[in-house]
């Protein structure tokens, strides 16, 4: 029921391994990596999840960030990099799923850098992973969704596997019929 993080390049950070007092829990399919962390406890709204990443090259990058929303509550939260808090990701209601959604850019020094998860919403937050790449054109969620192998991806497969099929089935009658109006003619 989980994707594999090590399937998206560059890898992820994984907030199940950033210190702090949110619960790691696993219930919910469609995480990365060994699970996720959520705020759903009383008084942790208030605290933060802090994680490291060690930046290779000087320049401005694009962070991404992966978390849970939906079912009708407000899931939001935002990352914060270096102390640079980036607007709140997560903020549907209406969408249900883990979701990869774009948290804004940082101009970022070699060496290492603190990455920092905030509660923004008013129900529990799920964040899931925090990605930080140098190319800016990059989306882990089209590459994710590329590589999903998860109930939602097989029925995806499923309606294109019936729908090549009622095509190849359609070519070769109409093949047929052309076939035998040709052997009638004879």
């Amino acid at each position: 029921d989980r994707a594999l993080a090590g399937d998206l390049d560059p890898p992820p950070l994984q907030v199940e391994d950033f210190d702090g007092p949110w619960r790691t829990q696993t219930n919910i399919p469609g995480y990365l990596g060994t699970g996720f962390k959520t705020s759903n406890a009383a008084g942790v709204a208030e605290t933060v999840m802090r994680g490291k990443v060690t930046v290779q090259r000087a320049g401005r990058y694009a962070v991404w960030a992966r978390g849970y929303e939906g079912e009708g509550s407000d899931r939001s939260f935002f990352v914060s990099i270096n102390a640079q808090d980036l607007p709140p990701t997560h903020t549907s209601r209406e969408v249900q799923g883990f979701r990869w959604q774009r948290a804004g850019e940082v101009e970022l020094t070699p060496g290492e850098a603190e990455v920092v998860l905030h509660d923004h919403g008013d129900s529990f937050e799920v964040a899931d992973a925090v990605l930080l790449t140098d190319d800016l054109q990059y989306d882990p969620g089209r590459e994710e969704q590329a590589r999903r192998v998860l109930p939602e991806g097989a029925a995806e497969n499923r309606r294109l596997v019936d729908a090549l099929i009622a095509q190849t089935v359609a070519s070769a009658e109409a093949g047929h019929a052309r076939w035998a109006q040709a052997m009638e003619r004879r």
